[in-house]
């Protein structure tokens, strides 16, 4: 017997050992990478009493200040409660300034500020706030969303070139960060903004070569689309060909339409003539197609060619379908 309890204390002591050495600590931080996946897989409600717990049941761990964070998220992502959420943010920065979290929550001070104040002290207050972030905290990973908002706040205060700056300094010294794809499309935003269209075209592309799954891919498509047909090409000019030229006569004469088949064949519709005539790329006549009162010509959307005349209207040369005015 006594060598069966021995052997069922040795069993039950890693079991106690493991029991003891779940401390607050590590309590906390399990609670909030429990919340971090609730979160992730759009398990909000849980995530949020995670959170919550942490704070109320584990004041004195160093975990509170990332869940305070996560609270603010929240009241502000989900619920847009601005008031919970900067009261969420401001307590991380005063009761937690040496933390991890304080920088995220110098970022969120500084957008809530930019997104809804529209004068010159607001955006002087949010720019104050992302400088915090870059030179309390230069190691940290809001560094960069502190950047690329800096950037925006710029560029809502009409510095345009500061603007152009900030955002280009995310590109270049942090281009693997989350931040770095919306400032790559802001860099180009802002040269585009600025007048420097084919800079911009060219940025706009970098998004699309360097992040290609990103959410700015398609939009930076579209503003490349935008720009050049706007700015990427010469206005068209238009001259004569020296080397076409149709015969004289009565074909040109009273000319109610023309139009350049793909073929390159040249139909004029002369009432004068009473028919509609093809000239092809030589420039020779070939064989009208004979109509009264011709009204205009041109193509259908397959290219078959449309005489129109008073009261018939004929698809290429075989298909004539006429008509007849009620009361006359």
């Amino acid at each position: 017997m006594t060598l069966r309890r021995t052997l069922a204390l040795l069993l039950l002591l890693p079991s106690l050992a493991a029991a003891q050495s779940t401390s607050p600590e590590e309590q906390a931080r399990g609670l909030l990478e429990d919340g971090r996946t609730y979160r992730a897989q759009g398990k909000l409600k849980q995530a949020m009493d995670n959170f919550q717990t942490i704070v109320s049941g584990f004041p004195n761990t160093s975990y509170v200040d990332d869940a305070l964070l996560e609270i603010g998220r929240y009241y502000l992502e989900v619920d847009g409660d601005v008031a919970k959420a900067r009261d969420a943010f401001e307590q991380v920065t005063k009761r937690f300034p040496q933390s991890d979290g304080a920088p995220g929550a110098y970022y969120y001070l500084g957008r809530l500020t930019m997104e809804r104040g529209s004068s010159a002290a607001d955006l002087d207050d949010a720019l104050a706030q992302f400088l915090r972030v870059q030179r309390l905290y230069p190691r940290s990973e809001w560094v960069p969303r502190a950047l690329y908002a800096t950037a925006l706040a710029h560029r809502k205060s009409g510095k345009l070139a500061e603007a152009t700056d900030d955002a280009r300094r995310v590109a270049l010294e942090h281009p693997a960060s989350d931040a770095a794809p919306a400032a790559q499309f802001e860099l180009a935003q802002d040269l585009a903004l600025g007048g420097e269209f084919r800079q911009a075209m060219e940025e706009f592309q970098q998004v699309r070569n360097r992040y290609s799954e990103s959410e700015w891919t398609p939009r930076a498509l579209d503003r490349i689309t935008a720009l050049y047909r706007l700015y990427g090409a010469g206005k068209p000019a238009f001259a004569a060909d020296p080397a076409f030229s149709v015969g004289t006569g009565d074909t040109l004469k009273d000319v109610r339409g023309i139009v350049m088949t793909p073929a390159r064949t040249l139909w004029v519709a002369s009432d004068k003539t009473k028919s509609a005539v093809p000239f092809g790329p030589d420039g020779k006549m070939g064989p009208s197609l004979a109509g009264e009162d011709l009204q205009s010509v041109g193509l259908t959307p397959s290219g078959d060619l449309v005489v129109v005349a008073a009261r018939a209207v004929r698809f290429g040369p075989k298909t004539l379908q006429t008509f007849a005015i009620p009361g006359n």
